[in-house]
């Protein structure tokens, strides 16, 4: 497991953006492409209330991220977890 800065420099080095994959209630899965933030050891991406991603989040709230190969990084590199949602800009 990279250590949260090693991981951050990683992610900017392969690419700006990176494939977000949800499920919903029934398992089914979606995938999108965002371009995520990193802030005080968080990993956020903005998203609208009628997008997929959020309704998924909303019922099922995991996700996963990928970067694949590119860039100056090290190789493809994942992340995946739980997810918290917020409000506004400020939260986050």
């Amino acid at each position: 497991m990279m250590e949260w800065d090693e991981f951050v420099d990683a992610a900017k080095a392969i690419s700006w953006v990176a494939y977000f994959a949800t499920a919903d209630a029934g398992g089914r899965p979606h995938s999108c492409v965002v371009s995520p933030g990193f802030s005080d050891q968080r990993l956020w991406v903005a998203t609208r209330r009628q997008a997929k991603k959020y309704r998924n989040l909303m019922v099922n709230p995991r996700a996963a991220l990928y970067w694949p190969v590119g860039g100056d990084g090290p190789g493809e590199l994942t992340a995946r977890g739980p997810v918290v949602l917020h409000e506004s800009p400020e939260e986050r």
